[in-house]
């Protein structure tokens, strides 16, 4: 009986330490580990959710979201980052790489204009426009397009896989200028 009770207690405080202890030291440990990965000025904000009873004792985190203020990735500087991310493994967070195992994730984060703008001239050759970013889409605008005449292009974005985002053109305007002998009087 002694023994029962015993092994009771010890898993009551097991479960315990899983459920309010091991989440804090997870989020302390992945803000740093992130901080030194994408070199991060200051640490992420990162919180870390297990339903009880603890998954963590299974290997799983139910739910870890992440807050970036300023991350420069691949010449994009994404500002006021969010993600999400649902049922994570520990061997992936172990192993730093945690999008690979997560069942379900989410990103959310502002990419300033002027960053788009700089990313598309350093590695799309010919880029010679500029992209507006409006509330109804992406509008591409150039001044030599089609024949010296000035184009707008207004464009959609689809996430086509796991990396990939298309960009879809869907409405050019060619604005160009009538020779005053033109109009008719």
């Amino acid at each position: 009986m002694a023994l029962a009770v015993a092994a009771g207690v010890l898993l009551l405080v097991v479960g315990l330490f899983s459920y309010l202890v091991l989440p804090g030291l997870i989020e302390s440990r992945l803000a740093t580990s992130l901080q030194g990965r994408y070199k991060l000025e200051e640490k992420p904000m990162v919180e870390v959710y297990s339903d009880f009873p603890p998954r963590l004792l299974l290997g799983r985190i139910d739910r870890i979201q992440l807050q970036i203020d300023r991350l420069k990735r691949e010449g994009l500087l994404l500002r006021d980052v969010h993600i999400d991310l649902r049922d994570v493994s520990m061997l992936s967070l172990l192993r730093g790489d945690l999008e690979r195992e997560a069942q379900a994730g989410s990103l959310r984060a502002e990419v300033p204009k002027a960053s788009i703008n700089e990313y598309l001239r350093e590695n799309t050759p010919g880029f010679t426009g500029e992209i507006d970013v409006l509330p109804q889409g992406l509008v591409y605008r150039s001044s030599d397009a089609l024949f010296g005449l000035s184009v707008n292009v207004s464009l959609n974005l689809r996430v086509a896989g796991p990396h990939t985002i298309e960009v879809i053109p869907e409405e050019a305007t060619v604005v160009y200028l009538c020779p005053p002998f033109f109009h008719a009087h």
